[in-house]
């Protein structure tokens, strides 16, 4: 009997429906309460660019002398480089207030939405740095890239929470 197939999936794209929440505090990161969540700000409409945001592991070689092949283990784990490109406001009223260098909190990446039952990731970081990209002749919005160190391991494949109320 042949392998069954995995069930069918709706394809999208994540344009129109990703969310990235700033969160400044969260209890369990491993388990974020919706009310936790929605003390967070949605960044989503000022978000032009994301980079990074993956988690890489390395692989260790383990040969023996019983053959010629080397077999490999899973070795140490890593997040690329990370950042969020956002708009800037011609006032300076941005999310550059909200995530000031060195500080602390949680980028939470919602690939198909803040909805009950899909999945999201939580990043606990540090804001790095703040990066002023200006427009010099004005064909392009003026933006900020925020870097991000990502402090511990990101907990992953979360299932967004219910909302409260009707």
């Amino acid at each position: 009997m042949p392998a069954p197939e995995i069930s069918a999936i709706t394809l999208y794209t994540s344009r129109g429906k990703s969310k990235y929440y700033w969160v400044e505090t969260i209890a369990d990161y491993h388990a974020p309460t919706r009310t936790e969540i929605d003390a967070g700000v949605d960044l989503s409409p000022i978000v032009a660019d994301h980079d990074g945001w993956t988690v890489q592991s390395g692989q260790i070689e383990a040969p023996n002398l019983k053959t010629r092949w080397t077999n490999t283990i899973p070795g140490e784990k890593s997040a690329d480089d990370s950042s969020l490109t956002c708009y800037m406001s011609e006032d300076g009223d941005d999310a550059r207030d909200l995530m000031e260098q060195d500080t602390a909190g949680f980028v939470l990446r919602f690939p198909g939405g803040d909805v009950a039952g899909n999945r999201y990731d939580v990043f606990p970081v540090i804001v790095s740095a703040q990066s002023k990209n200006l427009s010099v002749d004005g064909s392009d919005p003026d933006t900020m890239e925020f870097q991000f160190a990502i402090t511990e391991e990101p907990a992953e494949n979360l299932t967004v929470p219910a909302h409260a109320g009707p």
